[in-house]
């Protein structure tokens, strides 16, 4: 079960095991059992145990020493821990845990997988097979880097395979290119506004078979000249800002235009308290100058910030029907529509009926649906007759009335009879 764990001390104690420096190092895991990895126990959950520090804890007999205080390592750990020390890790597992570490071992730019029998008979043949595939694939990557730079190697000679690493051709001297980029932003934060060891720092590009390359690197953040130019405590603040390239950049507890509202007196917070309330904005914004800048870039709006636009009326669980937005607590419905929900069509077009009329004259149209004057079993959707209908069941839903009517039989025989909205009229012989 500690297996992540040997992996983790096998790269770090680098003396005790004593890994020969600027050389190629093979690590063969056999097992025959699945892997515990960092946050999958009960007890890590329950902060019994501390995440792994990553460093080496083994004693005079190279027993590990902190299995009951440290949580397993994670797989992103030994990947990056075992490419650190130039480790390539060889799985040998049994056919009953092989499914296991068959995810597992692509996870590592450089590695191999096989499975071995249950007497190990096949360890030598598994191994050199592995050696062959390890040595046709070659991994570059950019340890140490500042987390303000991203770097991506590439090669025009030789292909990357799914894990990342380069399929390569011994004996044939490769080219490869390195691209520096800087991001942006980080975590929310421009790079420029990043501390100097996010920003510049030394990158360790280190292929899978050498010590590689150290490369120092850094951000070079463009200054305007009107940076340069800056009134410090300026007037134009009221000397609770500096003026900058045409604007006031405000000290802290200050906002506004002209950093002129406090972002801490209660008569600037007064004008956006809502009555009843205790919480600015509804707390759904920020009081600046007295009045609320609400949060969420459009989903609060108001003068309090009290209307939230995610909660107008839905159709079919679709806000606004999706034929409008939602503003100020409301739906606010494209041209066609309307309702509270935007959920009725202002044409009639879905009340004509055959000849061309609305609702076959026998009704009105609203809200696209036609309701009819006398609402029947054989109306249709517009008020027409359906005559499929009186096929299938008029005859025998006027059955009852005629037999009453006509012979004083049937269900609706006595006082129901005058409930039939219709009267029979009897005739010796049917004219048409």
């Amino acid at each position: 079960e500690g297996g992540f764990d040997a992996i983790l001390q096998v790269a770090v104690c680098t003396r005790d095991i004593g890994w020969r420096p600027d050389s190629t190092h093979v690590l063969v895991f056999s097992t025959e059992s699945a892997f515990h990895y960092e946050a999958d126990g009960a007890n890590v959950l329950a902060g019994i145990l501390s995440r792994n520090d990553e460093a080496c804890h083994l004693d005079s007999s190279g027993t590990y020493t902190q299995y009951k205080t440290q949580d397993y390592p994670s797989v992103p750990t030994l990947v990056r821990l075992l490419g650190k020390h130039n480790i390539i890790p060889i799985f040998a597992v049994t056919n009953y845990s092989y499914s296991y570490y068959e995810k597992l071992h692509t996870y590592f730019p450089v590695s191999s997988l096989g499975v071995l029998q249950e007497d190990s008979s096949n360890i030598v043949d598994l191994l050199q097979e592995a050696f062959q595939l390890i040595r046709s694939n070659l991994d570059i990557r950019a340890l140490e880097s500042p987390r303000g730079l991203r770097t991506e190697v590439t090669s025009a000679m030789f292909q990357k395979t799914d894990t990342g690493s380069f399929h390569i051709k011994r004996g044939i001297p490769g080219t490869y290119q390195v691209q520096l980029r800087a991001m942006e932003a980080v975590d929310g934060t421009h790079v420029c506004q990043l501390g100097e060891e996010d920003r510049k720092g030394t990158i360790h590009l280190k292929p899978s078979f050498s010590d590689g390359l150290w490369m120092d690197a850094g951000i070079i953040c463009d200054v305007c000249p009107c940076e340069l130019q800056k009134e410090e405590l300026s007037a134009r603040c009221n000397y609770h800002g500096d003026f900058m390239c045409g604007h006031c950049v405000c000290s802290e507890g200050w906002s506004g235009k002209t950093c002129s509202c406090s972002t801490g007196s209660l008569s600037d917070i007064k004008p956006c308290l809502r009555e009843g309330e205790d919480k600015p904005c509804s707390g759904r914004g920020e009081c600046q100058c007295g009045h609320c800048i609400c949060y969420g870039e459009g989903r609060y709006e108001g003068p309090f910030c009290e209307y939230d636009n995610f909660q107008c009326p839905r159709a079919s669980g679709v806000l606004c029907n999706d034929r409008g937005r939602c503003s100020m607590g409301q739906c606010a419905c494209e041209p066609g529509w309307t309702g509270l929900s935007c959920d009725c069509p202002l044409s009639n077009a879905t009340c004509i009926d055959s000849s061309g009329g609305i609702c076959n004259g026998r009704g009105y149209c609203e809200c696209g649906r036609c309701h009819c004057n006398q609402q029947s079993l054989y109306t249709d959707t517009v008020c027409e007759i359906n005559y499929s209908a009186i096929r299938l069941g008029l005859c025998e839903d006027l059955r009852s009335c005629v037999q009453c009517q006509a012979w004083g039989t049937g269900e609706k025989k006595g006082r129901m009879c005058e409930e039939c909205s219709f009267k029979v009229k009897m005739v010796d012989e049917l004219k048409t």
